[in-house]
């Protein structure tokens, strides 16, 4: 016991030499954020909406869930588009990044929600990389086809629960992580 206390010390008075002390180099750091986008009718366009005969959907919306409990008044899309949002933050000059989107359905029976489980295949897993200038953000839009999903289930009387999305951004030059995204959206079908 006392041989691997006094090694433990040793190695412990060591670590200074292996990291000597200078002007630490930054490492390159990116802002991210995720969200859902889908096309609505504004406001101005619902006023005495016909829904058997409605106009184009004009309005980009943000979703924090997509249900269909009101036809008109709370949107639910067919196409939904994941939104990354990446910035190089810290003013380094351009950097390479690359971005792994992982999506995952949360599926199971319609009329029993709490049965709902994650799918264990990725229907996204999508890689892909890019060039970040200096104070540069960048929007990269991955649309997902609600409907078809939905339509696809509806078949053995499964409903897509939820959808979740994650995006990992690393350093192409030493795959460092440099931020890590998720959000989910709650899909609820109507009653």
């Amino acid at each position: 016991m006392r041989a691997r206390a006094a090694a433990f010390l040793l190695i412990l008075a060591a670590l200074p030499a292996c990291n000597p002390p200078g002007t630490p180099v930054a490492a390159p750091s990116v802002d991210a954020s995720l969200s859902f986008k889908g096309m609505w009718w504004s406001k101005s366009q619902m006023e005495g909406l016909n829904p058997n005969s409605p106009p184009p959907k004009t309005q980009a919306v943000d979703l924090e869930r997509w249900e269909y409990t009101d036809p008109i008044g709370v949107p639910h899309p067919d196409t939904v588009d994941v939104v990354l949002s990446v910035s190089n933050r810290n003013g380094f000059p351009a950097e390479q990044i690359r971005l792994w989107t992982i999506g995952r359905w949360k599926a199971g029976p319609q009329s029993e929600p709490e049965k709902a489980a994650w799918d264990p295949k990725n229907f996204i897993d999508d890689r892909q990389t890019l060039t970040l200038q200096s104070g540069e953000t960048r929007e990269v839009r991955t649309p997902v086809d609600l409907a078809q999903k939905m339509n696809q289930l509806s078949r053995s009387g499964w409903w897509p629960w939820e959808l979740s999305i994650t995006v990992t951004i690393t350093d192409s030059t030493n795959s460092q992580i440099l931020a890590k995204v998720e959000k989910s959206l709650p899909i609820r079908p109507g009653d």
